[in-house]
């Protein structure tokens, strides 16, 4: 799947949705968020912001090939606009009209096909829950009282930064978790010494949390390498998870054995 896979997705999904519920919910029908999930506005605004990110990086990469802004301008700059927060309280009736012209559908079709060769792995639902499961197992796991403020502080950071990019998946792909890996990566890199004292003097709940998150994460990297690895040519295709392993392989070599 690659970008223009990902708008035509969005775009035939937002197509499917009843004229007369606001945008909000059509929204969250759209990314399959449950409309009484608590502070919902905020996680729809969260991700037709990332829709807009894609739509932006569809325009890049046609740039790149030399396609006009004119040519995609009536698919992608009409859902760029219903892509607002701004619009979450009007009905999805007084947008349906501007995106309802087959030419967008059609537009969609012919930007996955130009893009072809960026296309991407699709992550399974299976590896997509467990990621999810083993991120609420370890913060769960935080509770310990033995387990030091700094270090929960730190562990939580990152659980939240896989979070947000695993949200963001559907709509952007790999790019968010790439994302979220360079940030991960970095913040290990910093406490690298905090970290490793931790793993040789302190409790064996701080032990387990710091292994759980490195392993979490070196799981992550690899996945990302795997979704990413049937591009052809593309820069950001990179084996970014290669480097990330390689800075939290450490901690967990640096583990006692049982």
């Amino acid at each position: 799947m690659n970008v223009g896979d990902r708008l035509l997705h969005i775009y035939d999904s937002l197509m499917r949705q009843s004229d007369d519920q606001q945008m909000l919910h059509a929204w969250a029908a759209v990314f399959e968020v449950e409309t009484d999930t608590p502070h919902l506005e905020e996680e729809m605004s969260f991700l037709v912001l990332g829709l807009r990110r894609e739509i932006a990086l569809a325009r890049e990469r046609l740039d790149l090939l030399g396609v006009p802004a004119d040519l995609t301008q009536p698919a992608c700059g009409r859902l760029h606009d219903v892509a607002s927060p701004t619009q979450f309280l009007t009905p999805w009736r007084s947008h349906r009209g501007n995106l309802t012209p087959p030419e967008c559908r059609k537009i969609f079709s012919w930007v996955t096909w130009a893009l072809r060769e960026e296309a991407e792995a699709d992550m399974e639902a299976e590896a997509m829950s467990a990621l999810v499961d083993e991120l609420k197992d370890l913060e769960n796991a935080l509770a310990d009282a033995s387990v030091p403020g700094h270090l929960r502080a730190f562990i939580d950071r990152q659980i939240k930064t896989i979070r947000s990019a695993l949200r963001m998946y559907r709509v952007r792909g790999v790019a968010p978790i790439q994302e979220a890996l360079a940030t991960v990566a970095g913040e290990f890199m910093v406490k690298d010494q905090v970290l490793k004292q931790n793993l040789e003097s302190g409790t064996t709940p701080a032990k387990s949390a710091i292994s759980r998150i490195a392993t979490t994460v070196d799981k992550l990297a690899k996945l990302a390498d795997n979704l990413s690895k049937v591009k052809k040519g593309v820069e950001d295709a990179a084996a970014i998870g290669v480097s990330v392993s390689a800075v939290v392989t450490p901690f967990l070599l640096l583990l006692p054995k049982p």
